[in-house]
């Protein structure tokens, strides 16, 4: 089977899965991953009768390396997407405490599920395997997330806040994921060696994505027509992430710098902020559809391969490490942050529930070069995502009203 059979395949799955849910369950964002669970789960159970579906399931998985397209391709590309939806206006201590909090949350929730994971298996598992797993499960789904929160009856200063908080937990997670994955290749005895060469590429990405970012965003200053906006855009973060790549310098650090420069000269020109005006429908629909072919590519792994012992125990264990993370780190954001005004008690519930994985771990666990620490890890993330995308995002809109509004009461005054 070839690559464009394979590419044409995964499409048409895509395509259809999508029309099922917005036909029957009215949305994607649930219905895909939910679908995909399912005829995956059941194909793995159908056993030697289903064998030969099974089959043409790892056929399809089996024509590209996965960790190549999805690191230098996917990850890049969702980067951009989440980063350039972050809003600077205004950028006030309110902020800057969601974006400690977030931070915080990214490292405690991966040491935390390295931790559990590697006291689990008793040292089975090597500690470096258990972090990249950790890194990449602490990344949120910050398009789905404000897709879910714009549907709820929370309020608006409550879905800017859980947004912000999830694009910058998305940005960091992946960051300290390629960090994680890039120390790992390099030989214990040049690691500061490597941890040099690992700050001189992630400075010079970084660079190098502002740059792209602003040239991008002053290319399309008048212009009015929105196909050339988006070639114009699209080609110069090719050239740039190109550039990154040939030199050496980190090509997913690059693709945020870019974002964030990209969003920041919009909110320049415009003086607008994503979570008030949303951004182009172009980026949403690219994200809608790179979080269903992730679902369905993950899907697709899990009939052909099947989890084993490692990989259910590992995402047991991750998923109950991620949950008691979050409420542990809510509970300290209440308790620092409530009496300043920044929090409220009132919406813990939400924060609890509302960080749910999506497409960023599922694109991270693809990436992983080994397959052997690859096998168990996308088992792992298949069971978290899964759960997070359908149990935690399908009881969003029902907590919402715990943490939304109170009757009669505005946006400012929820603040």
């Amino acid at each position: 089977m070839d690559l464009l059979t394979t590419i044409s395949v995964v499409s048409a799955i895509t395509a259809v899965l999508s029309w099922i849910s917005l036909r029957w369950l009215k949305t994607t964002t649930i219905g895909v991953p939910a679908l995909t669970a399912f005829a995956a789960v059941a194909l793995v159970s159908g056993g030697n009768r289903l064998s030969g579906i099974r089959q043409w399931c790892a056929n399809l998985t089996a024509v590209f390396d996965p960790s190549r397209l999805f690191f230098y391709v996917v990850v890049p590309l969702l980067l951009f997407t989440a980063s350039s939806c972050f809003g600077f206006n205004p950028l006030g201590r309110k902020h800057i405490a969601s974006s400690g909090t977030a931070i915080f949350r990214g490292l405690l929730t991966a040491f935390g599920v390295a931790g559990v994971i590697s006291s689990i298996s008793r040292g089975a598992i090597d500690w470096s395997e258990c972090m990249l797993f950790g890194s990449l499960v602490s990344a949120t789904d910050s398009v789905g997330q404000a897709r879910l929160l714009a549907h709820s009856s929370a309020s608006g200063n409550l879905r800017r806040q859980l947004i912000r908080e999830s694009i910058i937990n998305s940005v960091f997670a992946a960051s300290l994921f390629i960090a994680i994955l890039q120390l790992t290749q390099s030989e214990s005895s040049a690691a500061w060696k490597s941890t040099l060469l690992l700050l001189i590429q992630a400075v010079g990405g970084v660079m190098l994505g502002l740059a792209a970012g602003w040239a991008g965003a002053r290319a399309i200053d008048g212009l009015e027509d929105r196909a050339t906006t988006v070639l114009v855009v699209g080609a110069l973060l090719c050239i740039a992430f190109l550039t990154s790549q040939n030199f050496g310098l980190a090509g997913p650090l690059e693709a945020v710098a870019s974002g964030l420069a990209f969003r920041l000269s919009s909110c320049d020109r415009q003086r607008e902020d994503v979570e008030e005006t949303p951004s182009p429908d172009f980026w949403n629909a690219i994200a809608d559809i790179e979080n269903s072919v992730l679902f369905v590519m993950l899907g697709l792994w899990i009939a052909a391969n099947g989890m084993n012992a490692t990989a259910i125990t590992a995402g047991l264990a991750g998923l109950l490490a991620t949950l008691l993370v979050r409420f542990a780190s809510t509970r300290i954001a209440i308790l620092h942050f409530s009496k300043r005004g920044f929090w409220e008690r009132r919406s813990a519930l939400l924060h609890v529930l509302g960080g749910c994985r999506g497409g960023i771990p599922i694109a991270l666990a693809l990436a992983v070069p080994y397959p052997a620490t690859r096998s168990w890890i996308l088992g792992a993330t298949f069971i978290v995502t899964v759960f997070s995308t359908v149990v935690q995002a399908g009881t969003i809109g029902w907590i919402s009203p715990f943490g939304g509004r109170k009757a009669g009461q505005s946006d400012l005054a929820a603040n």
